[in-house]
């Protein structure tokens, strides 16, 4: 398999993924989703009025229903996302948002983004990619399994 199919196919996922923050039903948490959702369409319309030429960035779909879709995207606009996604997700560190979402699923969701994000970083040689790829498994698997778990509680 290539390697933008990769990049492609996990960056997908984990955009896919997000939504696992907010329990839509609560209303602090669903509002937080807001905020989110509202910081990252933000983020995005900055970066693309900054035209990159190393990042193919794309806008999201489905911003009015409030949800993430990547409808249309091919894997450069995945890899152009996971480069800044860092960027886009910087609200979580604000407290407005975050103090509403559960802190577990948070602090996971930021160490399996910073863990992606320097997997893909251009400045990684094969020898630490093939090191970092497990423990980008790992943070992925671990946040699933928080996700999992808070959902059973509900």
């Amino acid at each position: 398999m290539p390697m933008h199919m990769c990049y492609l196919g996990i960056e997908k996922s984990l955009i896919s993924k997000t939504s696992m923050l907010a329990y839509r039903r609560d209303c602090c948490q669903n509002a937080a989703w807001h905020k989110l959702i509202n910081a990252l369409q933000g983020s995005q319309e900055t970066i693309n009025s900054v035209y990159l030429v190393w990042c193919l960035s794309m806008k999201f779909t489905e911003m009015d229903n409030k949800n993430l879709a990547t409808f249309n995207w091919q894997s450069n606009h995945y890899l152009a996302f996971t480069r800044v996604s860092l960027f886009h997700f910087s609200p979580l560190d604000k407290g407005d948002i975050a103090s509403d979402l559960d802190k577990h699923l948070v602090l996971a969701t930021r160490s399996m983004r910073v863990t992606w994000f320097c997997l893909i970083s251009p400045y990684r040689d094969t020898q630490c990619i093939g090191e970092t790829i497990p423990i980008i498994l790992q943070k992925i698997m671990d946040c699933w399994r928080k996700s999992a778990s808070k959902s059973r509680h509900r």
